[in-house]
């Protein structure tokens, strides 16, 4: 654990400050901070401290049984005589003949019924939705993401059920959202994947549990942004600026595998 408050001093040091900061300095240097933080997660994909690997039920549709006949429903909609499963008019619409299920719902007028084809994540905190794979019967499936339009083909060709081999990830002000197709049909199937949360925006009184490797880049990068503000030397400024490059590309470089990358363009 690294006090976020050292951090500030370490670069405010590095940068010829001293360690004896002003509030308006450690506030200078936390805003400085954050906004590296940020910079480096949207343009660089340095998300090593903040993905998450989690896992989730895989949602399954809404099934009726209906006049001794199973059906799953592929399209949300409020229930009306014309699409009644297997006799109004549009039922080919909303619902598929499906196989049976334990605890099927009962179909009736005036209900809402869905595909349950979303998962959507809090926007608050989650940033991306990647490395989708699904978990059946103790074997694992990787789900492909695919464009909106790709998903939008696939759905109106063939609406399908089973285990979902591809999903698009939508991200919007709403929240980050995965459809699925097919749509699943397997009530103990599960859904893995990993989930890049937002940048941190940090607090001088905190504690981070970013990883060893990348705290010196850390140090180094904040550095060279605090020179510019206390107008350092050129000849410093630049000796930091390259220490500060040598640093992330050997953090970078450590966890290659792990970030899946294999260029880092110079920022400093």
């Amino acid at each position: 654990m690294y006090a976020i408050e050292d951090i500030l001093k370490m670069a405010a040091q590095l940068a010829g400050r001293g360690d004896k900061l002003s509030m308006e300095d450690l506030n200078t240097a936390l805003r400085i901070l954050n906004t590296i933080l940020t910079d480096w997660a949207t343009t660089r994909d340095v998300h090593l401290w903040n993905i998450l690997e989690a896992t989730a039920p895989l949602p399954t549709p809404d099934t009726v049984l209906h006049d001794s006949v199973y059906y799953q429903c592929f399209n949300p909609h409020t229930s009306a005589a014309d699409n009644e499963p297997g006799v109004g008019t549009l039922w080919k619409n909303y619902w598929q003949i499906a196989p049976a299920v334990t605890n099927p719902l009962t179909w009736a007028t005036g209900n809402s019924y869905s595909p349950n084809n979303l998962v959507v994540f809090d926007p608050a905190f989650t940033e991306d939705i990647i490395g989708l794979r699904v978990l059946y019967q103790g074997q694992f499936s990787p789900i492909d993401k695919i464009p909106m339009l790709d998903y939008v083909n696939l759905q109106t060709s063939d609406p399908g059920f089973g285990l979902p081999t591809q999903a698009h990830v939508q991200k919007a002000s709403a929240g980050v959202s995965v459809q699925f197709w097919p749509m699943n049909n397997q009530t103990d199937a599960t859904l893995h994947y990993y989930e890049i949360r937002r940048p941190y925006q940090f607090s001088h009184n905190q504690s981070t549990t970013i990883p060893d490797q990348w705290i010196s880049a850390l140090y180094y990068a904040l550095a060279v942004e605090l020179g510019f503000v206390y107008n350092i030397g050129i000849e410093r400024l630049n000796m930091l600026g390259q220490k500060a490059q040598f640093e992330f590309n050997k953090a970078f470089q450590t966890n290659e595998s792990e970030a899946d990358k294999c260029f880092v363009k110079p920022c400093y």
